[in-house]
């Protein structure tokens, strides 16, 4: 899913502004930010695990097409 590579990169940039954990930024040989991604799945299997996620989903969907919306209307 587009979310769970888009996502890790969000949270990676707040922590090299300074507006998350700093250890976010750590980053591998490859690039990729570790933390973030780990974060994210983290995250992610806890709300599948409550069933909290469709929730999320909706919420998100909706910001994006409002977004989308106001952007190209």
């Amino acid at each position: 899913n587009a979310q769970l590579m888009f996502n890790p990169r969000v949270i990676f940039a707040m922590a090299r502004d300074g507006l998350f954990f700093r250890f976010v930024t750590y980053v591998d040989t490859g690039g990729t930010p570790v933390y973030a991604v780990m974060i994210t799945a983290l995250t992610s299997i806890a709300m599948i695990l409550t069933n909290t996620y469709s929730k999320l989903s909706d919420i998100a969907t909706f910001f994006f097409v409002l977004g989308y919306a106001s952007a190209f209307a």
